[in-house]
């Protein structure tokens, strides 16, 4: 059961820094049965939940990042940016900018 907990964290970890990760660059977005279908079942479910927890994991990092003074950073990096991956796209465009 231990064991299953730490399984759990390092998926939520290995998600977030998948997500973090810019895709490649490509200028125009192909949408089709297959790219909606992943976006839909696979993408925009890890997208909400790395946005949720993001949401968590800047909550537990405020104390650090206040002193520093770069909170409007953490904030955009963990929730901002995941949040728009999630809700901004066109349904099929796994761009950001509308590409794929």
């Amino acid at each position: 059961m231990k064991r299953l907990g730490m399984v759990s964290k390092f998926v939520v970890v290995l998600l977030l820094l998948v997500m973090m990760t810019p895709p490649p660059v490509q200028a125009v977005c192909t949408v089709n049965f297959f790219t909606v279908i992943t976006d839909l079942v696979i993408v925009r479910p890890l997208s909400i939940a790395c946005t949720v927890a993001g949401s968590v994991l800047f909550v537990v990092g405020i104390p650090f990042s206040v002193p520093g003074g770069n909170t409007e950073e953490v904030l955009e990096i963990l929730v901002i940016t995941p949040g728009r991956y999630a809700f901004s796209r066109p349904v099929g465009c796994l761009r950001q900018d509308g590409g794929s």
